[in-house]
Formats: structure tokens, C-alpha cells, sequence
């Protein structure tokens, strides 16, 4: 009853460190221009941009041993029978619509959320005239009130919907009142605004919004029997995450050399992209409610079953 919330939060990380990337980056950037060409021993000359990834990267090696202090779930053995592969098609097969919709209406929003993310660095240095420096730390304090938060009460909307008998809660909250606020934000900041501050407090809404992980993936662990969950959660995170790298940094790309033919139009390019793909999301999701409510019923009927 609470899956939403905890996914959420745990995915909240990721907006937290990407809010340090870019802050650290912009501090890590700025100290290896003053520093300048350095020559350290077996590795030879460092170039200012690449002492930069040595600064952001090295403490990673370390950092990475934490998981070793993260305890092992206690896990119940799967069902005789299901962790065949044949199972698993079985199930996909029979639930395609809802994991279509689920699947590829969540990959939209992971376009715009990537979308945005790679470009608005850009189009502040471009449109507001700021250095880079300042840039990383302005855009990160964005994505940590807004994308952290957003994270965390994506999972609780979701959580309580789920609760007052909405069976596909985590799908039509994106479908109905995030992507549709998203487009509008989109368009508004990048179409209609001048103010930096007011833009960063529209970006800050736009990352409050954009968040879908917890719920996704809840509704889809909450759907898909235990033994198939570790897999069916590998293929969405394949296909998000497919779509949200491979389209979200490129398609702004392809509209300003293109479309625009003007780097300094890079804002219309990405509120195009999120009015595109946030438009599909809410399509797509909105489609999806029934079979995901279907899908709901069947995993609850199971469960009073075993």
C-alpha cells in the first residue's frame, strides 16, 4: 500500500545526484580553467575539460562500495513452475495492451524529462547570457526542489488514489494531470517568459511533474507475478530509458538545426519536443487506464487465490 512511495523515493536519489552533477560539475569546471594544463605522472597531460571528468568521477570508485552496507531483502521462492520463459511470454501476451500503453506511454515522459534536462542548461547560457559556472548551479537547485520532491509525492498521490479504489491511479494521475500540466509548462516557459527567476520557478513546477518512476514501476511490480518481476522490470527500464536517452537529448536537437536552423531558438525546440511526446504520454496512459485497471482486478483475483 505504500510500493509507490518507497520506489519513489528511492528513485528520488537520482534527482538529487544529478542536481550535484551539474552543481559540481559547473565548481569542477571552473576550478580546472583556473588550474589549466596539469601533468601528472604515468597518465601525462591533463587538459582543463578532462581533469574535469577525473574531479566528478574518481570519488564514484569509492562511493560504490556503499553497497555493500545495503542488507539483503528476505525473498520468497517463487512459484514450481513460473520462471520458465515461456511463462513470461504467457503473461505478456495476455496483458499486451496495458504493458504497451504502460511501457511506451512512460517512455514519452521520460523523453521530456530528458528532453528538458539536457537542453536548459543551454538555453539559459543562450538566451540569458550567463556563464556556465552559474548556469550548473542555478539549473540544480531547480531539479533538487523540484525533481526530488516531485519523486517522492508522485508515490504518495498514486499511493492514496490507489487506496480510494482507483485500480489504475498510478497511470491516469500522468495521464490526466502531470503530462497535461507538463505540455502547458513547457510552453509557457520557453514561449511566453522573460524572467529568469520566474523561469526557474516554472522549471521547478515542470520537475515536480515530470517524475514517474515510483508509480510506474509499483503498478507494474503490483500487476506482474513475483516470479516474472525482476524481468518485466528490466524491460521497462530498457525501454524508458531507451527512448529517454536516445530521443530526449536529440529530437530538441533536430528541430533547432532543422527546423529552426537557430541555436539561439533552442527553447522553441524543446517546448516542441515535451508538447510532442507529452501529448503521446497522455494518449497513450489514457488508453492504457482500462487494461491497467484489468490487469489490477486479475493480480488481486490471483492473490485471494494463493
Amino acid at each position: 500500500h505504500r510500493l509507490s512511495f518507497a520506489i519513489g523515493t528511492f528513485a528520488a536519489g537520482a534527482s538529487v545526484g544529478s542536481a550535484l552533477a551539474l552543481a559540481l560539475g559547473a565548481l569542477a569546471l571552473g576550478l580546472s580553467e583556473e588550474i589549466g594544463v596539469v601533468d601528472l605522472p604515468l597518465i601525462g597531460v591533463i587538459k582543463p575539460w578532462q581533469l574535469v571528468f577525473i574531479m566528478t568521477g574518481l570519488p564514484g570508485v569509492f562511493l560504490a562500495f556503499l553497497i555493500f552496507l545495503a542488507p539483503e531483502p528476505v525473498r520468497k521462492k517463487p512459484e514450481p513452475g513460473t520462471i520458465d520463459m515461456a511463462g513470461l511470454w504467457r503473461h505478456i501476451n495476455e496483458h499486451r495492451s496495458y504493458l504497451a500503453c504502460h511501457f511506451f506511454g512512460f517512455g514519452c515522459m521520460s523523453v521530456c524529462g530528458y528532453a528538458v534536462a539536457a537542453w536548459l542548461p543551454a538555453y539559459v547560457h543562450r538566451h540569458y547570457g550567463l556563464p556556465l559556472t552559474e548556469v550548473g548551479l542555478l539549473v540544480s537547485l531547480t531539479a533538487v526542489a523540484g525533481g526530488a520532491t516531485g519523486y517522492v509525492m508522485a508515490g504518495v498521490i498514486a499511493d492514496r488514489l490507489f487506496a480510494r479504489g482507483l485500480k489504475a491511479a498510478h497511470l491516469s494521475w500522468f495521464a490526466f494531470v502531470a503530462s497535461p500540466l507538463l505540455i502547458v509548462l513547457a510552453l509557457v516557459s520557453f514561449g511566453f517568459v522573460e524572467s529568469l527567476v520566474l523561469l526557474l520557478i516554472l522549471q521547478g513546477l515542470m520537475q515536480f511533474f515530470v517524475p514517474f518512476v515510483g508509480p510506474a514501476a509499483a503498478h507494474l511490480q503490483m500487476t506482474t507475478p513475483q516470479a516474472y518481476r525482476g524481468r518485466m522490470s528490466a524491460i521497462f527500464l530498457l525501454v524508458y530509458s531507451a527512448m529517454g536517452l536516445g530521443l530526449g537529448p536529440a529530437v530538441p536537437a533536430v528541430f533547432t538545426d532543422f527546423v529552426f536552423g537557430d541555436p539561439a531558438k533552442v527553447g522553441y525546440s524543446i517546448a516542441a519536443t515535451v508538447a510532442i511526446f507529452g501529448s503521446l504520454a497522455t494518449l497513450l496512459l489514457g488508453i492504457g487506464t482500462g487494461p491497467a485497471r484489468r490487469a489490477m482486478e486479475g493480480a488481486e483475483r490471483r492473490s485471494v487465490m494463493a
